[in-house]
């Protein structure tokens, strides 16, 4: 990604990358869950997952009977996904209305408003009908302990939260409208995921 507001490719190394896949699997599955339910009435077919990471959501979209393709910006994300196309999510390598369907999973929250903007608006370029986004929301205890810490130590979080009306302000303006939206826990965790489709 362009600029110091984005992940870069050096920070996914292949050390970071194997961590990744070894997180809480309590998490990936209620994690797993909610995308499940979020597209259960969406027709099977061909999805664009960016970025992919190592391949969780990739797995899981092919065990639901999509045909996933993987998009990263790191060589060693897409070592242990299998494969995939080495991009940036701001200058996705694919046309207008490319996929039916394009997948980000936990990487908005990494970016700020203006960054997120442009993610969304090249989301929304390539996407044909959905969107399905995962983002922090701020009003959360998990969100509220987070900043409790980083005012007592006095670091900064590198965590941005993002109200829902944000995302259909910013997509809306590209032509897509809310269909639904999931909480893992309301209230406990900052987790959510939002399906949006093309008017």
């Amino acid at each position: 990604m362009t600029g110091k507001a984005f992940p870069t490719q050096r920070f996914y190394d292949d050390e970071r990358a194997r961590a990744y896949r070894g997180r809480s699997t309590s998490r990936k599955a209620a994690e797993a869950r909610l995308v499940r339910r979020i597209l259960e009435g969406v027709s099977r077919g061909v999805v664009l997952d960016a970025p992919c990471g190592e391949g969780r959501m990739l797995r899981l979209l092919r065990e639901m009977g999509f045909t996933p393709f993987g998009l990263d910006i790191s060589p060693g994300m897409l070592r242990l996904a299998g494969g995939g196309i080495l991009g940036e999510l701001e200058r996705l390598p694919f046309k207008d209305r490319s996929f039916p369907l394009v997948l980000c999973h936990r990487f908005l929250h990494h970016l700020p408003p203006e960054g997120q903007k442009r993610v969304l608006a090249e989301l929304a370029r390539v996407a044909d009908r959905w969107i399905v986004l995962s983002f922090f929301h701020p009003v959360s205890l998990h969100g509220f302990q987070r900043r409790l810490r980083c005012l007592v130590t006095g670091r900064k979080s590198g965590r941005y939260a993002t109200r829902p009306s944000r995302l259909e302000a910013v997509l809306g303006a590209e032509g897509f409208l809310p269909r639904s939206l999931l909480a893992q826990a309301p209230f406990f965790r900052e987790f959510r995921l939002a399906l949006f489709e093309r008017k």
